[in-house]
């Protein structure tokens, strides 16, 4: 029976916020230059990171371990990169096919119409937000606010910024994702 052993970081396991508090402090700047090298974008190395981070968190209970952490966090970062590529990929041969088979048979009077559902629908949705991540993405992209000018207006740590638009950018994505089913359908068919 092969053994595994449960995530441990010096002499603790992730029981806690604390242990994880840990983990994340220790060990963020180095995954996130992991994806930088990987991607040559900050932005994105710093999104990739956080859901690795998140990812841990959610699976805590479940996450078994056979190498160090380091190891698994080096391999989380090069394998977030290369799933993000391949999703990117992914979404974009599915557009182009799209654009292929409809060849543009949206009217231009249909497109003030898509445009109105889509900027209701994403209004909706940030009204469902948590009161703080509700304000933290007005903040940043009604009024042009980075994060750090954002935490220190709410004062927040700059992490804490970024995971609430992360967060809010995910919602909304799925969101609009599930409404351009329904618009394609509408339209296309």
């Amino acid at each position: 029976m092969e053994t595994t052993q449960v995530l441990h970081i010096e002499s603790f396991s992730l029981r806690t916020e604390e242990d994880f508090r840990k983990l994340y402090d220790a060990h963020w700047e180095e995954v996130c230059s992991i994806c930088l090298r990987l991607t040559g974008d900050t932005s994105l190395s710093e999104d990739l990171t956080q859901d690795i981070f998140v990812s841990i968190w959610e699976r805590k209970e479940k996450l078994r371990l056979r190498e160090s952490i380091g190891a698994y966090l080096a391999k989380s970062a090069k394998l977030k990169v290369f799933e993000h590529y391949r999703n990117l990929s992914i979404k974009t041969k599915n557009l182009n096919e799209i654009q292929r088979k409809t060849n543009n048979s949206v009217q231009d009077t249909d497109l003030p119409l898509v445009q109105s559902l889509l900027l209701k629908q994403i209004q909706k949705v940030v009204q469902s937000f948590p009161q703080q991540r509700r304000v933290i993405f007005d903040m940043s992209r009604n009024h042009g606010m980075n994060n750090q000018e954002i935490s220190e207006v709410l004062n927040l740590s700059p992490r804490n910024v970024r995971y609430h638009l992360k967060k809010a950018v995910l919602k909304i994505k799925s969101e609009l994702h599930r409404l351009s089913v329904i618009i394609i359908f509408f339209f296309f068919s």
